[in-house]
């Protein structure tokens, strides 16, 4: 049976000129793309992953039309590629990405169609594919315990392995077929097992496009080649089963870029329309087939010439051919809630509509690839497999958020770096210094275990409550024990118009300095002393102090990075704004923080008031002067309130509100209103007491989140994400 493809050859010919034409016509144009490239007759210095991507385009052309000018053209890369005698030169020849990459794309090829190939050009592919797998297969008995044998929240450990199983399933005679796929195979399990089922990619978008289609072309080998377990490969993995909304919600507004959290080359490079495609069919999850067809049609060519990944989505063709399933109806996200958590990875994202001019905060607090990997990982570090987490696409970032208003980054994230500081991410400082680990590459080498942040809450508000939400991590054991910090617990609210009250209590067991920092890609103005603004294209981002006692400035920040080993040579560099306000030595500080995104850089924001003597912010404004919310009317009079931390645990008043909580922000128009609570033991909405135990509020410490909305007749209704 033909791997990827299975019984379905004949309907699949049937559809290069029907239901798959566009799909077709993909794949054709990107096997002129490879007619015309120049082949390397020795191993270059850099990567030579797309050799193996490539290639498959050009067998698959063949099998489904019989032209013999593909055939020729695929005779052409395989003579090229068989003959280099390494894949991979500058970092782990043979046991790494390139020979990962190219395994499977030749194995692709040997199983479609080896048997139409000259026998001595058919010896040569399966004897190299039969000595590139043993070597890989050699690696991962040699280093168990040692970097992506058994990494596995790591895409070299997805993209190893399936190329294994590749050569594995399409050299069933070989000796050693049965070791590499049951290698590959035991893996898999470990990874339906271990991978969050919240679907979360701690290595960031860029990595969730590069990575996770190999779980699912993994997946996909296993089915089609009548794997014993391929029946579970896709049904029994919740991870992949989710993945799309992790995606989907670390989509910027306008779906063309993204929320950079983790290494990421730059904002462009997160689709795979064949990824989304087989997500649609395996899981009939009409979205990501709407998003598929979306980025095909406006967003594609633009990655293809724009992204810093390679190979990038060019050679994914025969991939979007294979994995289209033209059955399966567009779904447009527009009736979605606008927020998501994902507790794992401690990611909170929330926008006020599915707008391509919607505001949208992204705040993340996990350590590594998520607390979920910190515990396990330690656990296998105790077993001998100490690299298990090991993940150098995380960063000492924990509480680190990213604002978009108008279309424009307005407080953003460092994206890639090869030296991670927690002072390129918009946290706080002690003394100059951020989390432990900085400073290197792979950051959270070797931390103990203790040196994870504790969150507390991680909830997005429920439908129609625009970007309602809130984040509470405690990032204390984060920092160098010397430095002696107690307490760094950062409350982020977040209003249903994307505003955001930023709330940090700090206090060390000595004086420190301390320093709030938010990042840009323009430079901060100041419009009063306690009041900054960035201004950016079309939109703008006001800061507002209500702290004591700081002092605040801008300065820039060089960020370089070189994101591949494979390639040395290969350098991206940034240059980041950054704002900071400095307090201190003491021993206990607190910054307090409203930030207003808005489309309009010049338009009015709404009026921020501090409620006298109970510490809620209040802030008011028609709507029209505010962000337009899905799901809600346009018109009239909108007020949020923000309920930082207090100090005694009080009911505290604000509006139709009477609420006894730890932290909560809520808000009401003319059609009802909207609630996030931590810790909430009292609540009277217009004078009628709520009934908290009517709630489920979940397990653990997330049960004492409440997320709840009211109509404008005081009906009251909860609902999940």
């Amino acid at each position: 049976m033909s791997l990827l493809i299975g019984d379905r050859l004949e309907a699949l010919r049937s559809a290069v000129t029907t239901s798959h034409r566009s799909q077709f016509r993909r794949l054709h144009e990107q096997c002129e793309w490879s007619a015309r490239q120049v082949l390397p007759e020795q191993h270059p210095s850099a990567s030579i992953t797309w050799l193996g991507a490539g290639a498959p385009n050009l067998a698959l052309a063949h099998l489904l039309t019989g032209q013999p000018w593909y055939l020729t053209e695929l005779r052409r890369w395989l003579r090229a590629t068989c003959a280099l005698p390494h894949w991979g030169k500058e970092h782990m020849p043979d046991t790494d990405l390139d020979a990962g990459w190219l395994c499977f794309g030749l194995a692709l090829v040997e199983n479609w169609v080896g048997h139409l190939l000259p026998a001595e050009e058919h010896s040569m592919l399966q004897a190299k594919l039969a000595l590139q797998a043993e070597r890989l297969h050699q690696y991962i008995e040699e280093n168990r315990g040692a970097w992506w044998a058994d990494a596995y929240w790591q895409n070299h450990n997805w993209i190893c392995y399936s190329g294994l199983a590749a050569v594995g399933y399409a050299l069933p005679g070989h000796p050693g077929s049965g070791d590499w796929t049951a290698a590959a195979a035991a893996n898999a399990r470990e990874l339906r097992r271990r991978l969050p089922a919240d679907g979360a990619d701690g290595e960031g978008v860029v990595y969730w496009r590069y990575g996770v289609p190999w779980l699912a072309a993994h997946a996909d080998l296993m089915l089609t080649a009548g794997d014993p377990e391929g029946h579970n490969a896709f049904k029994d993995f919740d991870f992949l089963r989710q993945t799309f909304w992790y995606r989907l919600h670390q989509a910027a507004p306008g779906f063309e870029t993204i929320i950079d959290h983790g290494d990421c080359h730059d904002r462009r490079s997160g689709h795979s329309v064949a990824l989304y495609y087989k997500l649609a069919s395996e899981y009939g999850i009409g979205e990501a087939q709407w998003l598929a067809n979306r980025v095909a049609d406006q967003y594609f060519w633009r990655e293809a010439y724009e992204s810093g990944v390679r190979p990038g989505v060019m050679p994914e063709a025969y991939l979007e051919f294979l994995w289209f399933n033209e059955t399966i109806e567009p779904v447009s996200p527009a009736a979605l809630p606008t927020g998501r958590s994902f507790a794992d990875l401690g990611l909170l994202a929330t926008r006020t509509s599915w707008r391509d001019d919607a505001n949208m905060v992204s705040v993340k607090a996990s350590p590594g690839s998520g607390h979920g990997s910190w515990r396990e990982g330690h656990i296998l570090a105790a077993s001998g497999k100490w690299q298990a987490a090991s993940d150098g696409h995380s960063h000492p970032d924990m509480g680190a958020f990213v604002v978009i208003g108008g279309g424009e980054y307005l407080a953003i994230d460092e994206g890639y770096s090869s030296r991670k500081l927690s002072g390129h991410h918009n946290v706080v400082l002690v003394d100059g210094r951020g989390m432990r680990g900085e400073g290197s590459y792979s950051v959270w080498k070797n931390l103990p275990e203790v040196a994870a942040p504790v969150l507390h809450a991680c909830a997005a508000g429920v439908a129609g409550t625009g970007a309602l939400g809130l984040l509470i991590v405690d990032t204390a054991p984060c920092y160098p024990p010397e430095l002696g910090v107690q307490t760094m617990l950062r409350t982020l609210l977040v209003g249903p118009g994307g505003e955001l009250v930023i709330d940090d209590r700090l206090e060390a067991s000595a004086p420190r300095e301390w320093s709030w920092l938010l990042h840009s890609d323009v430079p901060a103005t100041q419009e009063t002393p306690q009041r900054w603004t960035v201004r950016k294209g079309f939109g703008s981002l006001t800061i507002d102090i209500f702290d004591a006692g700081t002092t605040t400035g801008t300065e820039s920040v060089e960020v370089s990075a070189n994101p591949t080993s494979s390639t040395p040579s290969l350098s991206i560099t940034k240059t980041m704004q950054r704002l900071r306000s400095d307090a201190g030595p003491v021993k206990q500080a607190r910054f307090t923080r409203i930030l207003q995104p808005r489309t309009d850089p010049h338009g009015d924001m709404a009026a921020i008031r501090p409620d006298a003597g109970n510490g809620v912010f209040s802030l008011a404004g028609d709507s029209a002067g505010q962000p337009r919310l899905a799901g809600r009317p346009g018109a009239g009079r909108r007020s949020t309130w923000f309920f930082p931390p207090a100090d005694d645990g009080a009911s505290r008043s604000a509006g139709p509100l009477t609420l006894a909580a730890e932290s909560a922000v809520a808000f009401e128009d003319e059609s009802g209103g909207g609630l996030v609570a931590y810790g909430a033991s009292h609540l009277e909405i217009h004078g009628r007491k709520v009934d908290l135990s009517a709630f489920s509020q979940g397990s653990g410490d997330a049960g004492r989140v409440l997320s709840l909305r009211w109509s404008a007749d005081g009906e009251i209704g909860m609902a999940g994400e």
